[in-house]
This record gives C-alpha cells, sequence and structure tokens, in this order.
C-alpha cells in the first residue's frame, strides 16, 4: 500500500470521480483508476460501485476514507518535520507576548508564521511589560513583544517595531469641556501601567498626583467605564470601548507622549532558528497605526 494510492482514493471521493480526481492531482484519470484498482485489491473489496456514469463509495470505503485522509495528514507533518530538521528549525519555540500588544495583527503575524511552520511547536506566554521581559532574559521565551520601557537592560538585545497612537480616556459621567488639558486631570486619579512605576518612568507618563496601578491595558479600560479615573492608553485597545460609547476620549491641547512604541526583544547572544527569524521579521513588518 503506498500513499499515492491514497492519496487518489481520497481524491476520487472528494472531486466524485477518477477524472476530476485526476486534473487535481496533475495525473491522467488511467493512472487514478488504476491506483485505486490496486488498493482495492490490497484490501480485498470494493471500495467504489462502478455505475455507467457515476461512482459510488460503498460504506466500507466510506468507513476507509476517514482513515486514509489521517495517514496522508501524518504523512505531510512526517515531511514537514523533516524539512524542518533540514533547516535547522528546532521543532519548538516560545514566544512572550505583552497583553497590551496582542491586537489584531499581532495574532495575525502569529498564524501566518504557524500556518507556515506546521509541525513546530509553538508556546505562547500572555503577560505584562515586565514580565515578558523576564521570561525572555530567564530563557523561559525565545523572544518577545512588548510595550517599549525606554529603559536598557544588560543581556537583552532590544529592536524597535511599530508605534501607536495613544488615546485619554475618561468615565461616560465626567464632562469633557472640564478638561481641556493635562493640568486639568492632576487632581484626578490616574490608572497608568505598573511598570512606568517599577521603572522610574513617573515623569514621563505620570500627570495626576493620585494613581492607581494596572499590568493590564484592558483591565484599565474597564475600570475607567466603571468610573473610577482616567487613564492614558493605546488608542488602538480602546477604540471598540469608544465607539461604543463606553467611554469617552479626550481632545487635549498636549498630550504626552503623542506616540507609543512596542519593541522586540531577545538575548543578546540569541540565534534565533528560520521560525523565530520569520516571527522577528513578521513581527517587525507591522505598520505604525
Amino acid at each position: 500500500m503506498t500513499l499515492d494510492q491514497l492519496d487518489a482514493f481520497v481524491a476520487t471521493v472528494e472531486h466524485n470521480g477518477f477524472k476530476p480526481a485526476a486534473r487535481s492531482l496533475g495525473k491522467h484519470s488511467s493512472t487514478i483508476s488504476t491506483l485505486v484498482a490496486t488498493l482495492e485489491d490490497i484490501v480485498g473489496f470494493d471500495l467504489f460501485e462502478r455505475l455507467p456514469r457515476s461512482l459510488v463509495i460503498t460504506d466500507k470505503g466510506q468507513e476507509l476514507y476517514n482513515e486514509a485522509k489521517a495517514v496522508l495528514r501524518e504523512a505531510d507533518m512526517f515531511q514537514s518535520k523533516a524539512d524542518s530538521l533540514q533547516q535547522g528549525i528546532k521543532g519548538k519555540l516560545t514566544l512572550a507576548i505583552d497583553s497590551s500588544v496582542a491586537d489584531d495583527k499581532v495574532l495575525q503575524s502569529i498564524q501566518t508564521v504557524s500556518t507556515q511552520y506546521p509541525s513546530v511547536k509553538i508556546r505562547l506566554l500572555s503577560g505584562d511589560t515586565l514580565q515578558v521581559r523576564t521570561w525572555v532574559l530567564s530563557g523561559r521565551a525565545d523572544f518577545g513583544i512588548s510595550l517599549a520601557t525606554h529603559t536598557n537592560l544588560a543581556g537583552l538585545d532590544v529592536q524597535r517595531a511599530y508605534s501607536f497612537k495613544i488615546a485619554v480616556i475618561v468615565p461616560l459621567s465626567w464632562n469633557a469641556d472640564n478638561y481641556t488639558s493635562l493640568a486639568a486631570l492632576r487632581s484626578e486619579l490616574q490608572l497608568c501601567y505598573s511598570f512606568f512605576i517599577e521603572l522610574g518612568m513617573e515623569d514621563a507618563h505620570i500627570v495626576s498626583y493620585r494613581t492607581l496601578e494596572c499590568n493590564d491595558g484592558r483591565q484599565m479600560i474597564d475600570l475607567v467605564e466603571k468610573g473610577i479615573g482616567y487613564a492614558v492608553v493605546p488608542e488602538y485597545l480602546a477604540e471598540k470601548a469608544i465607539q461604543e460609547k463606553r467611554v469617552k476620549q479626550l481632545e487635549l491641547a498636549e498630550q504626552k507622549p503623542a506616540l507609543w512604541y512596542t519593541n522586540l526583544i531577545k538575548l543578546t547572544d540569541a540565534i534565533l532558528d528560520p521560525v523565530g527569524e520569520r516571527f522577528y521579521k513578521e513581527f517587525g513588518q507591522i505598520a505604525d497605526k
């Protein structure tokens, strides 16, 4: 029994005949019919009932169809694994993703690469900005993508990726006319990323005298919606809440900072295999937002 025989059998079932199956496989119809007939000799029963103008799969043939598809899938995975080994691919990769940057573009990039390398086991670690950095430093993740911290750390290779606009959002109950500048927000409670405080980035990002620290941008948006305070978050994270009128976006005379950035990070001496390099390239090509 050969893979060619199983391939011909499955194609004949899925395309309802030898001729359309032959066209799908780029072979002559006589070749397909011969492969199927040989397979029938091997299994000892007919896979199809041959009518004057059509083929009808038999009950036994139907049962073998699903098994044949499974064998062909396994064969494809085997070939893919062999190709990966030949290309120097390790077979597994761990990515650390900052939950605040895990938007559709990042997830699409993951899907694109994972589809290209189906035999590679990909593990995703999702956490806050500092967790991503810790996972990469400890070797738990091969590399990570996170909000930029603007602080250099020994042992890490940091590459700037895409930038994005920010939004200052407030609860619906607040009168936006009362907040036309950052100075007007100083007495209000500011929800902010915890790493701003932990890394000493208050001067660049903290406006208010009072703060509530969070490690997740989506959590901050939920808290704003509940009326707890205001927040400065990536605009793409808040876009849906703004459109659904669950929060308000302020238009201020000045916004600090105007843009934020994302970073790709890996160990300085880390050598990525072709899959890691493909991910790095894919994330690096995400357009500014």
